[in-house]
């Protein structure tokens, strides 16, 4: 984004109501008065407050500035320490800066009437009402509080982890394998996984929900994806471990493994393309992998970005690509990889290429000819 593009979408954010100046210290019932009433409404919903729905907004500000304290113990029961700890530098520090993109985790702190947005000398702030700083505070030395936002952050990367390996789960499914990885507790059963997962979502959008199904936000197809998964009975899921399943959500993405780091090295020695670039480049066709294109539509993704200097390089390239394919855990395999289980390998053919003369440029962009660059 050019600086002018960026001075002139401040300039319109700090025409919005919401981000408005605001003072550094400011009560709830002043904070709740800048929100709307349909905004109003949603912290009402959020705490579940019956028979207030058709009051007129000052007069639900007054219901719900009574209720701050359930609003308050409501939000803590769903946080982990990401949210926890920006609600206690704000309570500790004062207004904290804010991306205003950032709209799903603002939203989420707003509807919770923890956090609410404004700006202090064209500064984009989140300011927290003075009543919930003393409860914030008081709350972070409660021991038994302490373990829920560690049962509840174990719970979120855990369910990042489970729905990065099989990629789409029914809630009774999901709610089974956390079962299994001893992360259910009294007060986190069905329905309360379900509420937080949403709470969580509703905070980061990080998947796809349903009534049915949690899936990952890169599996293009998730409800035909579920159907062709249950239908492969013969296949038993990848067994998982709940450490394992923790570290990958936190991760947030497979791990490269040995034949991704293969092609890596491949892409710089006989291309000399750099390693952030072959890194991304790799990564891109992941998703595509997973999501079961044909061999020939994940080639198509890659080879666009590079030259051959003859048939035998292209297939060399190919047989790269290859490798890689049949070793990248796929969701319609329930987790496992082709190569650790009987299927079908893929088709491979080399694709069309464009070699390149001796005398020509280099297709790696060092100016020099081929014959004296990546041809010798």
């Amino acid at each position: 984004m050019t600086k002018h593009n960026f001075h002139e979408k401040h300039k319109a954010y700090l025409k919005e109501k919401q981000w408005a100046p605001i003072s550094s210290k400011v009560s709830f019932a002043d904070a709740l008065a800048r929100l709307t009433k349909v905004e109003l409404d949603t912290i009402r919903r959020f705490i579940k407050l019956k028979g207030v729905s058709k009051l007129a907004k000052p007069q639900l500000i007054e219901v719900l500035v009574e209720n701050h304290t359930l609003i308050f113990e409501k939000a803590m029961a769903y946080l982990d320490k990401e949210r926890f700890d920006f609600l206690k530098q704000a309570a500790l520090q004062g207004p904290q800066e804010f991306i205003p993109t950032d709209a799903f985790s603002l939203n989420w702190f707003k509807k919770t009437g923890l956090l609410i947005p404004g700006s202090i000398n064209k500064k984009f702030v989140v300011v927290m009402p003075e009543e919930f700083k003393p409860l914030l505070l008081d709350t972070e030395r409660d021991q038994l509080f302490k373990q829920v936002v560690i049962e509840n952050e174990d719970v979120i990367f855990a369910t990042r982890g489970l729905i990065e390996t099989f990629g789409v789960l029914r809630w009774t499914d999901l709610f089974t394998k956390l079962e299994s990885l001893r992360l259910t507790t009294k007060r986190l059963e069905f329905d309360e996984i379900v509420l937080l997962l949403q709470e969580y979502n509703d905070y980061e959008y990080y998947f796809e929900m349903t009534k049915e199904w949690v899936a990952d936000l890169l599996l293009d197809h998730p409800e035909d994806m579920l159907q062709a998964i249950e239908r492969r009975t013969e296949i038993e899921p990848v067994p998982v471990k709940r450490e394992e399943m923790i570290e990958l959500g936190r991760l947030g993405e497979l791990p490269k493994n040995r034949e991704f780091e293969k092609f890596e090295k491949y892409l710089n020695k006989t291309f000399r393309v750099d390693r952030e670039t072959s890194e991304e480049l790799i990564a891109q066709m992941i998703p595509d992998i997973r999501n079961e294109l044909s061999f020939h539509e994940v080639m198509q993704g890659i080879v666009q970005n590079f030259e051959f200097s003859s048939k035998a390089q292209a297939a060399e390239f190919t047989s790269y690509v290859t490798k890689l394919v049949n070793s990248i855990p796929r969701w319609l395999l329930k987790g496992h990889a082709p190569n650790d289980i009987s299927t079908t390998p893929v088709e491979v053919s080399t694709p069309s290429v464009k070699v390149v003369g001796r005398n020509e440029p280099c297709p790696c962009g060092s100016g020099k000819k081929y014959k004296k660059c990546c041809g010798k």
